[in-house]
């Protein structure tokens, strides 16, 4: 994947959002915004097209998809939602907030897989991975 420089303005607010997210984590905001972008999912049903990029990945760069996870904080609201949707007592906007988690898990472990394939295809021990019970 051919790497291109962006500069962006932002409002602070948002800035700070990323900042924290980061510093949450104990990641770079770059990582950050990268993993936002990406857990984006656009409308297109093709998969190859959103994977594709993933080719022209440095190894390190794939593991860091590798290794992406929810932050701490939002597994822990994850799992009170899910908590609240066993209770029975789930409202709209937390069934909407739980749709998106999952969509955001199901993207990361779509880009995980694609990423594991492509370093067991150039040589990395990926067995322990692929075995482990590492979900996002």
């Amino acid at each position: 994947m051919s790497h291109a420089t962006i500069v962006l303005t932002l409002p602070e607010e948002v800035v700070q959002k990323f900042r924290q997210k980061a510093a949450e984590g104990q990641r770079t905001v770059e990582e950050i915004m990268v993993e936002t972008l990406m857990s984006y999912q656009p409308e297109a049903d093709d998969y190859e097209t959103l994977l594709a990029p993933l080719a022209n990945y440095t190894d390190e760069q794939l593991w860091a998809v590798v290794n992406t996870t929810l932050t701490v904080s939002e597994k822990s609201r994850y799992e009170n939602l899910v908590d609240t949707r066993r209770k029975g007592v789930v409202s709209e906007q937390e069934q909407q907030e739980i749709n998106q988690f999952v969509n955001k898990i199901e993207m990361q472990m779509l880009f995980r897989s694609e990423a594991l394939v492509l370093l067991k295809e150039r040589g990395h021990t990926t067995y322990a991975y692929l075995n482990d019970d590492k979900t996002p």
